[in-house]
């Protein structure tokens, strides 16, 4: 994707995840930015919460001894980019909670 200083449309994939999840042993937040990475999405940022609601009303606060925190992983690419990552990672997404919404990108 080409950022410039007219508006482009682009698209926002966000996974949302737990630290403490994982596919064959291993954590699904790297599986999943490692295949960003190998998809040449543009990038991909991992963030960590501090605290959140969720479904149920329950707030979740981030614990100094707690290591299964909330994630959530956010890429912006060309739509086409993300449409295709998301249809061929369904293996590793599957299960949680992925938000595709239409954006427009612009360099300030």
């Amino acid at each position: 994707m080409t950022l410039s200083s007219q508006p482009q449309p682009a698209r926002r994939l966000t996974v949302l995840l737990r630290s403490g999840d994982l596919s064959r042993h291993r954590s699904l937040a790297t599986l999943i930015l490692a295949r960003a990475k190998k998809s040449g999405l543009a990038g991909a940022t991992l963030v960590e919460a501090m605290e959140g609601q969720g479904a149920r009303g329950v707030v979740h606060h981030q614990h100094l001894l707690r290591s299964d925190v909330s994630l959530a992983l956010i890429c912006v690419d060309d739509p086409t980019s993300i449409d295709t990552f998301v249809s061929e990672n369904s293996d590793l997404l599957d299960g949680l909670v992925v938000v595709v919404e239409d954006v427009r990108v612009q360099r300030a």
